[in-house]
């Protein structure tokens, strides 16, 4: 199941700056 909304493109930026708060939500 894919926890993101946007595309992997957006992933790459978002992913640094939301990735305390997916690492949160995968946990």
């Amino acid at each position: 199941m894919n926890i993101y909304g946007p595309p992997p493109r957006m992933l790459e930026k978002v992913e640094r700056r939301h990735k305390e708060k997916y690492c949160v939500h995968i946990s």
